[in-house]
């Protein structure tokens, strides 16, 4: 499926459903050429199946189904969006961005965001398995509101610039938990590490995990 303008997937006037969008099997591609991608629900890539666009936004907020504002690249599958891929949410959901062994995310920014300060849940990114692969060549932030947590495991790889987990607005308290765990597993930063910057940064490393970066601030 390929598109020169806007494609938008909406959900239906029924509260209870998200739109889903599924691209499964190797050779299924959806390419968005000039305009952005906008999901208010779920997106999976699976089995090779692939996504490119200039801008990628996944959106909840409205549904009760709570796999509203997710996005998972399962095994061999990949995401490539040219500028911005965005997660947000703006009730009690938690935001994700799963990626499986041997699938690929590449983005020029990725927001992972709570809308305000006063949700319970947080905003989640995972790499699991061996060459999980997440490239992010501008900013990262992951968690705004209650907190964000990065998890780097199995020998998967995160390379990325400037880093914030658990960036959080004025007055807030959120906290920034950072895992890294397994042979192989790299989670590098060409700049800042910020985790935690209105509550408690935690870093976790296991199991010859390794966490690199030039500065590394923990807490607020």
């Amino acid at each position: 499926v390929s598109s020169q303008g806007v494609v938008d997937v909406r959900r239906i006037s029924r509260r209870e459903l998200a739109a889903r969008i599924e691209v499964d099997g190797q050779g299924s591609v959806l390419e968005v050429e000039t305009g952005d991608l906008n999901i208010n629900g779920v997106m999976t890539l699976a089995r090779g199946g692939q996504a490119r666009a200039p801008v990628v936004r996944v959106q909840a907020g409205e549904f009760d189904d709570d796999r509203a504002g997710v996005v998972r690249v399962e095994a061999g599958a990949a995401l490539r969006v040219e500028t911005r891929l965005e997660l947000d949410t703006s009730v009690a959901d938690s935001t994700l961005l799963s990626i499986g062994a041997g699938a690929l995310v590449t983005a020029a920014e990725l927001t992972l965001s709570r809308s305000t300060a006063d949700h319970t849940n947080t905003a989640t990114l995972r790499a699991l398995g061996p060459d999980a692969r997440l490239e992010v060549s501008g900013a990262t932030s992951i968690g705004r509101g209650r907190g964000g947590v990065l998890e780097v495991l199995g020998g998967a790889r995160a390379l990325l610039a400037n880093v914030g987990v658990g960036e959080t607005p004025s007055g807030g308290s959120g906290n920034g938990v950072v895992r890294v765990d397994g042979a192989g597993s790299l989670a590098t930063a060409s700049g800042r590490w910020n985790v935690g910057t209105a509550g408690v940064g935690a870093v976790t490393l296991a199991n010859d995990g390794v966490l690199a970066g030039q500065v590394l601030n923990l807490g607020g």
